[in-house]
């Protein structure tokens, strides 16, 4: 059945007239079904580990997606595309011991949905990393489950923002499990950027930390929501969020909404969030030294895409810095 509020909804919704509920207004290929999963609940779809094929660290795999990989240690990455204009592909991935670290290469000029589920066994480790290029349409959906003392990281990055929506689900399911969120980006002219993530606390002593910053300019819109869901049971978890956004202009348009639910005593879930302008004083500085408005701009929107990088798992930070730097969007 499709959500009243569309895709990207709210566990607890609120007032409509804020427009945080959901996207009613977003389309994409692969109709209801996509709807659906990008609406979240991913984790609890069923997975068969005789699925899986194994996925070598180091091996680019180029494949249009619907199929299941077994992730070994280190960095593996999976250039995804297909033919046409528009690419649907539904990735499941487990991670069975170990630290893993899976980079999706997304197309850069082709209307993309990639729906990625994770299962991340006792002790292992996975990280997931997800560039969204900018040119098209980008829909990614995420769901995640987290066996006892396991670790899900998640690091997503759009740069040259576009026409993209976000929306990650969470299950920390087993005790002492972790759930750590890096995302950056820029919402320039025409741009449309939609966040949903959702953090389940289901274990005892389970932490999550889910951080977001970036810059808004030119007009563009950005909508994030972040919640935090502490059930009956998982007590002596800890939850945080914070997004921090550079206004650059009086034109952005900036919607942020962090939410705390709590069925549980014995936990502790903080969430802030900070929006602020270029103060004229640095603009005049940084003007006197020579930099135009568009440079200035340039160089506080690195800096704010910046911290999305710096907890970049040692494996891939050379590889996604490098390719930062030739594309000329930091620095």
């Amino acid at each position: 059945m499709k959500d009243p509020f569309g895709i990207n909804p709210l566990p607890s919704p609120t007032w409509s007239a804020l427009s945080m509920n959901g996207r009613r207004d977003w389309r994409v290929d692969g109709g209801e079904r996509a709807c659906v999963l990008a609406a979240g609940n991913l984790a609890e779809m069923p997975f068969d580990p005789m699925e899986d094929i194994p996925l070598s660290a180091g091996e680019d795999i180029r494949l249009p997606g619907g199929v299941s990989y077994r992730l070994g240690e280190g960095l593996s990455s999976l250039a995804l595309d297909g033919r046409g204009e528009r690419l649907f592909a539904v990735i499941t991935c487990f991670v069975h011991s170990g630290r893993a670290v899976l980079e999706c290469r997304l197309p850069e000029h082709k209307e993309t949905v990639l729906i990625v589920r994770a299962r991340v066994a006792d002790g292992a480790e996975l990280a997931i990393l997800e560039r969204v290029p900018g040119h098209a349409k980008t829909t990614l959906s995420l769901g995640a489950w987290a066996g006892e003392n396991a670790a899900f990281r998640l690091f997503q990055y759009a740069p040259e923002g576009g026409k993209a929506l976000f929306g990650g689900y969470c299950v920390l399911s087993g005790r002492r499990s972790r759930f750590e969120g890096h995302v950056g980006y820029h919402a320039g002219a025409g741009s449309d950027l939609d966040m949903n993530y959702i953090i389940r606390h289901e274990g005892r002593e389970t932490v999550s930390d889910l951080n977001v910053s970036g810059g808004i300019s030119g007009g563009g819109q950005k909508r994030f929501r972040g919640t935090l869901d502490f059930v009956r049971g998982c007590a002596g978890a800890e939850g945080s969020e914070r997004e921090d956004v550079l206004l650059l202009d009086e034109h952005g348009v900036n919607r942020t909404l962090p939410v705390i639910l709590c069925g549980e005593e014995n936990v502790s879930g903080t969430h802030g969030a900070s929006a602020g302008r270029l103060h004229e004083d640095m603009l005049f500085y940084l003007s006197s030294r020579g930099l135009d408005r568009a440079a200035i701009e340039r160089m506080m929107t690195g800096a704010q895409l910046s911290r999305a990088l710096e907890a970049l798992p040692a494996e891939a930070a050379g590889l996604w810095e490098a390719r930062e730097e030739t594309d000329g969007k930091i620095g």
